[in-house]
């Protein structure tokens, strides 16, 4: 026990401070330097074998953090078989006692003294070293308003910092595995690393805590600082005040400025990548104290952009009236709204591009300032709300976006006489984000609207007018287009984006990269139907139109290379496809950042081509990847994670690890039935994956017929709703083609006579039509496979000579041996 008066080495105990979590600690005076200390006497039990060393390790990185707003660490000692910190003694109170005095008010100088706070963190997670348990007891403020960090990296350095537990909370006296939700983890005694009421969500589930760690403590830090309310409300029992860390659910931020608000609502972000650093909040802080110096600069700011509003404003685009003075301004002030728009398109919503703000917080504070503002102009008003809107949806953000462009609609339909370009480029724009969101049913009718009207303006639309009408016109049949191909309506799709084509070939004013768009999509369509020849000519147009109007690293060009990739994986040239991926993948990364959600679409194609080339392992990494970017940005149950999970459970499956992939699998079915229902195409698609894994991995033959049965009656459902739908018909054939196949290796010949009769019955009625290369396989195949090889021989090699290049379909032909099986079986 050690008493004032005892010598430690050189150093003389002088008084009793308190006593902590690691230990008790003390005064003392160092008489060989001459100076006081602070002596940290550890706990005897707690520093053995690798936790010795682990803190001396820790005890020498510390050492060398020189920053005044950083408590030092001098010396670690032995006496008499205890273990001292020696540290630089701080004279002052501590943070946790400054808040109390006041409950309920914002610290005095609160930003001042988190500015100091940051600014040790700053240094210390340059040189690699993480706090792990920032909180007001840790912090002290001393003479001349100076404010020291205590005891950094010492939670991990120990790995066994009791959790703190106010008065009246309830602790567990005997913590077991089963106390805490599945999901969290403890250590090996049974506590948290950290302070429960103070870490990040990561640490409370029992991970690695980082530098990011110490940004979302800083932020719940701040938050209280400024307001003088806690993060968590007071007095909440332990086991629920972990669960409420782990899920980060907080007390909003209330009563502040919305430049402070959106900082701390950014340091308290769930995802670690999307906090700030310390360096740039450090900034951000001094940029907010700067406030009153830059308020007189700020309201003519406001003016200016208020006049550019009315300006705008009173030069938008009506082809009724307009004059050609007037379309020339127009065209000027669209080009400033553009110039905006695209100043925004950030890879994150949460990356700043320089160190002191980012696009989304300049973008949340104009919104904020437009709420409830110009009602008495409304056209000005929905002009900035649409802008708003627009900028929310190319960041991604769809739920911030839909009021916005909701209202933005509203407005004008009721202030403008109809048909009006500012109300069909409204409907446009909703429909493009209800299209995004998945919306599909609330989007065609928009669509339809929009289309609709601005063909009634250009049937009115004066020669100096029309060239902008047909763009317009031709945007909105592109867009309408993207989204009949994500539902797999082929045909309908292809007719949306051929008129959008013409419109922009016929105009030679169209800009490069919308005609390289059109094309692009256009080869998106053939390559989904396996027309990869053509699919590859759309492609190559598009890229050599983008190699010339773009810079190499634009992102657009990327979905060129992307597209010809998988023209080429397709066509089994994969020795052409991975140079083209992976220079998309470098332009994605070094364009948008390593965690936009573009880059989860290319990696998702890597691990598709990984798997075509036998790279399991590098295809498993890549999907894994693509997932965690996917589950960043979306929510749970976004049809985008159902797409990510499918492909990691294909890499999982193929390297015969099927029990590893169950949880994905199950995970991936509930939630395209929880977001489409069970008679959705989505539905279907997962029915066939599933059927393929059980029976090519597997080998599960009769599970495999279960699930193509099960997709096949929604299928005839989906058909019978809509008995002219090429897309629905081509799908039931290619269902019934394997379901046949599987019933014929399970000896249920009659079954899988009339899938293939019922397949050549669909096919036949769709290969009328040359072009539609994969009707005309499905159908060669199915006469295959029911003997009629008179028929089926010629038109396998017509289509494979017309460009059809399945690899599954050649490997068939090569030798007809499946079809000599199938006509061999039957006899």
């Amino acid at each position: 026990m050690t008493a004032v008066g005892d010598r430690i080495g050189s150093i003389r105990v002088v008084e009793a401070l308190a006593e902590g979590g690691m230990g008790e600690v003390f005064v003392g005076f160092d008489e060989k330097l001459q100076r006081e200390v602070a002596l940290k006497a550890l706990r005897g039990d707690r520093l053995e074998g690798d936790q010795r060393q682990r803190m001396l390790y820790e005890a020498r990185v510390l050492s060398r953090l020189d920053h005044p707003n950083v408590c030092r660490i001098y010396d670690l000692v032995e006496s008499d078989g205890r273990d001292f910190l020696v540290l630089e003694r701080v004279v002052g109170t501590s943070l946790r006692e400054l808040l109390d005095a006041a409950p309920g008010r914002p610290l005095d100088r609160g930003l001042e003294v988190a500015e100091q706070i940051v600014g040790a963190l700053a240094a210390a997670h340059e040189k690699g070293i993480v706090h792990r348990d920032l909180k007001p007891q840790n912090v002290m403020c001393g003479e001349g308003g100076v404010v020291k960090v205590l005891d950094f990296g010492l939670a991990r350095a120990f790995g066994l910092e009791a959790p703190e537990v106010s008065a009246g909370t309830e602790a567990p006296s005997a913590p077991d595995a089963g106390w805490l939700p599945s999901g969290y983890v403890e250590t090996q005694q049974g506590t948290l690393v950290g302070t429960a009421s103070w870490m990040s969500p990561e640490q409370a589930r029992g991970e690695v805590a980082t530098a990011a760690s110490d940004m979302y403590s800083l932020g719940l830090l701040l938050q209280e600082i400024s307001t003088g309310r806690p993060a968590f409300e007071r007095d909440l029992p332990y086991r629920v005040l972990v669960v409420k860390a782990a899920e980060g659910d907080t007390l909003p931020v209330e009563g502040l400025e919305a430049d402070l608000t959106a900082l701390i609502l950014r340091l308290k972000a769930m995802a670690p990548e999307a906090r700030p650093s310390a360096a740039e909040v450090l900034e951000r802080l001094a940029w907010i104290r700067a406030r009153p110096r830059r308020q007189r600069r700020r309201l003519a700011a406001v003016a200016l952009l208020l006049g550019l509003a009315l300006f705008t404003a009173k030069y938008t685009f009506d082809l009724r009236r307009e004059r050609a003075a007037a379309v020339a301004a127009r065209i000027e002030s669209e080009r400033v709204v553009t110039f905006l728009e695209d100043l925004f398109e950030v890879s994150d919503p949460g990356e700043a591009r320089g160190n002191t703000v980012t696009a989304r917080e300049v973008l949340d504070r104009g919104v904020a300032e437009l709420a409830g503002g110009l009602d008495d102009q409304p056209r000005v008003r929905a002009r900035l709300l649409d802008s708003a809107g627009s900028v929310y949806q190319k960041l991604g953000l769809y739920e911030q976006a839909l009021p916005l462009l909701e209202e933005a609609l509203a407005l004008r339909r009721e202030s403008l006489e109809e048909p009006s370009p500012e109300v069909a480029s409204s409907l446009h724009r909703l429909a493009a984000l209800q299209a995004d969101r998945s919306r599909h049913e609330l989007a065609e009718p928009l669509f339809e609207q929009a289309l609709a009207m601005w063909e009634a303006l250009r049937s009115e639309a004066r020669a100096e007018e029309a060239a902008a009408a047909d763009l317009r016109l031709a945007e909105t049949l592109f867009a309408f287009g993207r989204m009949r191909g994500s539902q797999r309506r082929f045909d309908e799709a292809e007719e949306l984006q051929r008129r959008g084509l013409a419109l922009r070939e016929a105009r030679p004013e169209t800009p490069g990269e919308d005609l390289a768009s059109s094309l692009a999509a256009l080869g998106s369509i053939h390559g989904a139907r396996g027309e990869t020849a053509a699919a590859g000519e759309y492609f190559e147009r598009s890229l050599e139109i983008r190699e010339r109007v773009l810079p190499p690293d634009h992102p657009d060009l990327a979905n060129s290379l992307m597209g010809l990739a998988a023209v080429y994986n397709n066509q089994d040239r994969h020795a052409e496809a991975e140079p083209s991926l992976r220079r998309a993948l470098e332009i994605q990364e070094k364009t948008l950042g390593p965690d936009h959600p573009r880059l989860a679409l290319g990696l998702r194609n890597l691990a598709a081509l990984g798997m075509n080339l036998g790279h399991l392992e590098e295809a498993e990494a890549s999907a894994r990847r693509s997932l965690a970017i996917l589950e960043r940005h979306f929510p749970p149950e976004d049809p985008n994670i159902a797409r990510g999970l499918q492909l990691l459970v294909g890499t999982l499956v193929a390297q015969g690890r099927e029990a590893e992939a169950e949880p994905f699998a199950r995970r991936e079915r509930e939630i395209r039935a929880a977001t489409f229902g069970p008679e959705h195409l989505a539905e279907i698609e997962s029915l066939r994956a599933a059927a393929d894994r059980a029976a090519d991995t597997g080998g599960d033959l009769p599970r495999a017929a279960e699930l193509l049965g099960r997709a096949r009656s929604l299928a005839e459902e989906r058909l019978a709703a809509d008995l002219e739908s090429r897309d629905d018909r081509r799908l039931l054939a290619a269902i019934l083609t394997r379901l046949g196949g599987l019933q014929s290796q399970l000896d249920q010949l009659s079954a899988a006579d009339e899938s293939w009769s019922r397949c050549t019955e669909l096919a036949g009625e769709l290969a009328k039509l040359p072009a539609d290369l994969e009707a005309r396989a499905l159908l060669a195949t199915c006469w295959g496979y029911l003997g009629r090889l008179d028929k089926a021989r010629p038109l396998a090699v017509a289509v494979i000579t017309d460009g059809w290049a399945d690899p599954s379909f050649l490997a068939q032909w090569a030798d007809e041996e499946v079809a000599r099986q199938a006509l061999a079986r039957r006899r």
